[in-house]
């Protein structure tokens, strides 16, 4: 099980008055900074991960109890599937399937191919799944397809903004990683949403994401830009790669295999290693746990 390294902060909250809008912004640096060394990332790759883990992360509020949301983007191109979950505590894990992109002329057509993915959202509780959906993903953008499906599948109108800044340091590539989402209540001004939505969408604001202050004055300065008032907000968890895994929820995983296919695990060997798909965690297992007369 593996443990995000250090905190990062979330808030939520509503612009009230003539917008009527919810908001989350999250600082996902540790978060981003995790899941790029697991899957030893490189730039390329770590900046597309990066927009998928923090726009999943900005799902967390809308979430209660054992609920979880889990996301999946497919394109046709080098990327393939990213999958995403998140839960109501913000413990968030992703698989990327393709670490490595980096290389010489890369075009966008090619990590995403020329035609549409496809965004697909679970929402699961206690398990089970609760509620489903799937939209096309015309964008080549991760935040901008989740927006996108949101505002199309389930016909909420909503943007996710993500921005990720790196350093040259192996130890810590990201020095800084951050998100928001910005999705209308009932009785939302539209007029002024879209223009919000076109504001964030810019380069200033993702300065603004990426400006190194408190998380009241970040929020201070993203109510300017929009040119809307400061609005009360609460703190949430803060994010952080946190991967449920266990060795015993493994073992009894391992468990329920065929005698046959435990047996040709084993061959000619003692223990066996299993690996987490999400985090990587390592998990040894002998012959006599799993084969009886082993």
């Amino acid at each position: 099980m593996l443990k995000t390294s250090s905190e990062n902060f979330l808030l939520r909250g509503v612009f009230a008055g003539e917008l009527n809008g919810r908001f989350v912004l999250a600082d996902t640096t540790a978060l981003c900074n995790d899941a790029i060394k697991i899957y030893d990332a490189d730039p390329v790759a770590a900046e597309l991960f990066s927009s998928a883990l923090t726009s999943t992360a900005l799902l967390s509020p809308l979430l209660e109890g054992t609920e979880k949301y889990s996301v999946q983007w497919e394109y046709p191109g080098l990327l393939g599937k990213t999958l995403v979950d998140v839960n109501a505590h913000s413990d968030v894990r992703g698989l990327f399937s393709q670490p490595h992109l980096a290389a010489p002329e890369l075009k966008l057509d090619t990590v995403f191919g020329r035609e549409d993915g496809i965004v697909t959202v679970l929402k699961f509780d206690n398990g089970s799944i609760i509620n489903s959906g799937s939209a096309k993903a015309p964008l080549a953008d991760f935040a901008g397809d989740l927006s996108f499906f949101f505002s199309v599948s389930d016909q909420i109108e909503t943007e996710f903004i993500t921005a990720v800044r790196f350093n040259a340091d192996p130890e810590n590539p990201v020095c800084g990683a951050a998100g928001m989402m910005l999705q209308a209540m009932p009785e939302c001004n539209m007029d002024i949403f879209e223009n919000c939505r076109k504001r964030t969408n810019t380069d200033e604001f993702r300065k603004i994401l990426l400006s190194d202050t408190t998380a009241e004055k970040k929020l201070e300065k993203i109510a300017d830009f929009l040119g809307l008032p400061v609005p009360a907000m609460e703190l949430g968890t803060p994010p952080g790669f946190r991967c449920n895994c266990s060795r015993d929820r493994l073992l009894q995983t391992m468990k329920v295999m065929s005698a046959q296919d435990l047996e040709d695990i084993f061959k000619d060997k003692d223990q066996t290693a299993v690996e987490c798909r999400f985090c990587r965690q390592k998990y040894v297992f002998s012959r006599r746990e799993l084969i009886k007369n082993g």
